[in-house]
């Protein structure tokens, strides 16, 4: 059903394509000819019939569409727009509803075609459709020209319809109309609200979203709508008799334009009666005015719903005047951040529930469902999963992991009156992993930031916002406020006076932590992930305050030392490394001895972790010294996909093992088992399952077992064998050291006679005079 009407639409549109109007005027054009077709369509359905209150318009049977086919198509175009004047002229309801300027400077021959296509598919769609080609008319609108207003998505203001708890005969009051619109076509939302009957009233300045919504009435046969044209903010439509006061709703639900300028402060303050109760708004930004607005509007029982940006939530100054009394009397319920979901902006958004009835007195819900999304081409979704976790959650109104919070009204009043779900709760995949990250360091003392404790319980000293010229202290590191270039630096000397300006100085206590360490602290995984979640900003800048809030896990200072010890190791093996691979690039011709050193480097480390080495080795890729191997004991196919019984291949584990022979018969390697050759850790997790392995000691003795086997006992002081877990996966190391003398391995008749070397990055058979001549030239000094 819908898709049959999206071709109807489609292919409406692809005729006008070549037209000069712009898209706007297309859809307009086509819009209009549709509502054209639906008037005359449900007007032959009635007969003659007068008007009434169910169809506030009247056709004369003249002016029907099907009439209008039958002209003459020379004369089509005159014969349209002498139609549509004679309806408006008869119809205040049909007034500016047809673009009828478009209609005369369209050619006759886009306009033919187009009324042509329309009337053959229309009678068999409005037959399927009935009154939901409202409804998939604003989705086929969606991503082209954003509804004919806010690009709000239907999925978002269902969410918000239900959160409103709207019940079926209640009127509802939307000032921006960008909400209550979608009620017009009730038939867009699945359950409860399929069936909404209740009065919708609303309001807006743009001509176009007013127009269009009054498409919508007729073709969503609505008629219990109040819709007005006027700016909600300086000129509301809808007061008291006699009154500057508003009209009050019980329902009141928007999405109001975001960061609106406001230039009319004046003005407001003289229409402001009511919305003046909670404080002024600021001059220069709309978005208080409209809260002030909509609450001026809420019946004294009545709740709202609005959609927010997150940055409007933790402002100051005037806003935290209005903010401040609002929570002050108890009126927020719930706040609830969510994903990044509009196409033409990526302000976080926020919906605030205001509830002048609230069933849960001095408590407020946060709902951290930012993160919760369906990826699409055009921009993120909101599913009917989503949507029911989000409601389900609401109405049980407590704690539930870290996805919802419920807050004292005097906790929120310690944080300054903030309404950052940030500061509360905090769902994010980067916490998670913080949180994983933390359990390496679980046996490590917990520090914080925070200079306000007692000084022998914190392992700062003291912070500061860099001063250009001032003198730094002892033990100090400096943090960026900047988040976007993420730099903790221990030294200012290499930036200018005026970068200097966008750094805090944080001086550590020596007894507890080194500022060297706590610069490599703050400079891995978990450190810049612990600063990213501190600044709740919208332009992501971390502050003295912000950084009270981190957390540090410091180890004794002895070993401190040591890890600085191995770090500087590292920063030295980066360093020769990086030059070697410019020499590399520079003079191609000295790759072997440049393998030979970075060999050497890597195998120097003695005190660096297999889990890091393995990164490095994986990071270098395979060359003479390195291999990589998906499996050891099975082929690829058995592992992956097995059928029957899983069999060992001897030429898998024969493969396998001439690598190791040709590195001790060179100059010794590492090869690395659960590694495929592009480099990706899969581990030999579904090997060993697949052999019904149950330990990894097990696999790494037959596969010891098998070395020896093919290479003779002689060589298990040259071969080490070990494990590690990396990302969940075990990863199988096969450390060789060059042997003194030469490793034959057994061939097919079980003798010790196959020699394989290794050249670049592949292993090579030797026979006859070259085998003789490299065993002389090779092993002749060892």
């Amino acid at each position: 059903m819908k898709k049959e009407a999206m071709k109807v639409l489609d292919k409406a549109n692809n005729i006008l394509r070549e037209s000069p109007l712009s898209k706007l005027e297309r859809y307009k054009l086509i819009i209009s000819l549709i509502t054209y077709h639906h008037i005359s369509y449900h007007q032959e359905i009635m007969g003659k019939r007068v008007l009434n209150h169910r169809y506030p318009y009247y056709l004369p049977e003249h002016c029907h569409f099907n009439n209008l086919v039958n002209s003459d198509r020379y004369s089509l175009k005159e014969q349209l727009i002498s139609n549509l004047v004679e309806i408006e002229a008869e119809n205040d309801f049909l007034n500016d509803i047809f673009p009828i300027s478009l209609f005369q400077h369209l050619d006759s021959y886009y306009l033919v075609e187009l009324i042509m296509s329309i009337h053959y598919s229309y009678d068999r769609l409005i037959s399927d459709c009935g009154t939901q080609i409202g409804a998939f008319l604003q989705e086929w609108l969606s991503p082209r020209v954003g509804n004919f207003g806010s690009d709000l998505p239907v999925q978002v203001a269902e969410l918000m319809l239900l959160l409103l708890g709207l019940k079926q005969n209640e009127d509802i009051y939307d000032p921006s109309f960008s909400v209550g619109r979608m009620l017009i076509s009730p038939k867009s939302f699945d359950g409860t609200l399929s069936e909404y009957q209740g009065f919708i009233y609303g309001e807006t300045k743009q001509l176009d979203e007013f127009w269009f919504a009054r498409v919508l009435m007729i073709l969503s046969d609505n008629f219990s709508v109040d819709i007005r044209l006027g700016d909600a903010l300086l000129k509301p439509q809808f007061k008291e008799s006699n009154s500057y006061d508003l009209k009050t709703f019980n329902k009141v639900v928007s999405f109001p334009p975001i960061n609106q300028k406001f230039f009319n402060h004046e003005e407001w303050s003289y229409l402001g009666g009511k919305r003046t109760a909670f404080g002024m708004p600021p001059k220069g930004n709309a978005n208080y005015a409209w809260l002030l607005h909509q609450l001026a509007a809420l019946a004294p029982e009545g709740k709202l719903v609005t959609l927010v940006s997150s940055q409007m939530l933790v402002t100051n100054r005037a806003e935290l005047h209005i903010r401040s009394a609002l929570i002050s009397e108890d009126l927020i319920e719930a706040v609830i951040s969510l994903p990044k979901i509009l196409q033409s902006s990526s302000v976080d958004l926020c919906i605030l529930i205001i509830n002048k009835n609230k069933s849960e007195k001095l408590k407020t819900l946060f709902i951290d469902a930012k993160y919760d999304y369906l990826q699409s081409r055009r921009a993120n979704e909101l599913t009917r999963e989503h949507i029911n976790n989000i409601i389900k959650t609401y109405n049980e109104f407590q704690d539930i992991g870290t996805y919802s919070k419920v807050v004292s009204l005097d906790d929120i009043k310690a944080k300054n009156y903030s309404l950052a779900v940030k500061e509360y709760i905090d769902n994010s995949p980067n916490k998670k992993i913080i949180e994983r990250l933390k359990h390496n360091h679980k046996t490590f003392k917990e520090y914080s930031f925070d200079s306000s404790l007692v000084l022998d319980k914190r392992a700062v000293l003291s912070m500061r916002r860099v001063k250009a010229g001032a003198e730094a202290k002892a033990n100090s590191v400096f943090i960026s406020t900047v988040q976007s270039r993420n730099r903790v630096l221990t030294s200012l000397d290499e930036l200018t006076p005026q970068q200097q300006k966008h750094y805090i100085e944080v001086q550590f206590n020596e007894n507890i932590i080194l500022c060297r360490y706590a610069k490599l602290y703050l400079d891995s995984e978990l450190g810049r992930l612990s600063l990213e979640q501190l600044s709740t900003g919208a332009f992501a800048r971390l502050s003295i305050k912000d950084l009270h809030k981190l957390n540090i896990y410091v180890p004794e200072k002895s070993e401190q030392l040591k890890v600085l010890e191995l770090a500087n190791k590292l920063e030295a093996a980066e360093s020769t490394l990086s030059r070697y691979k410019s020499d590399l690039i520079t003079n191609p011709s000295s790759a072997p001895e440049i393998a030979n050193q970075t060999n050497r480097i890597i195998f120097d480390l003695s005190e660096i972790s297999d889990i890091e080495r393995v990164k490095i080795l994986v990071e270098i890729n395979e060359t003479k010294e390195i291999e990589f191997k998906q499996f050891f004991f099975l082929k690829e196919q058995d592992v992956y996909n097995p059928s029957g019984k899983v069999v060992r291949s001897e030429d898998e584990q024969t493969k396998v093992i001439k690598n190791i022979a040709s590195f001790l018969n060179t100059d010794g390697g590492t090869l690395l088992l659960g590694v495929s050759d592009s480099g990706k850790l899969v581990g030999i997790d579904r090997e060993m399952s697949a052999l019904n392995l149950q330990k990894i000691e097990k696999y790494l003795k037959d596969l010891e077992n098998k070395v020896t086997n093919l290479l003779g006992d002689s060589i298990s002081k040259l071969v080490r064998l070990s494990s590690v877990i990396i990302d969940d996966k075990n990863i199988v190391i096969v450390d060789c050291i060059a042997s003194p003398e030469p490793v034959f391995m057994k061939g097919e008749n079980n003798k010790y006679q196959d020699f394989y070397i290794r050249r670049s990055s592949e292993s090579e058979a030797l026979y006859g005079y070259e085998l003789l001549k490299y065993i002389e030239m090779h092993f002749k000094n060892k």
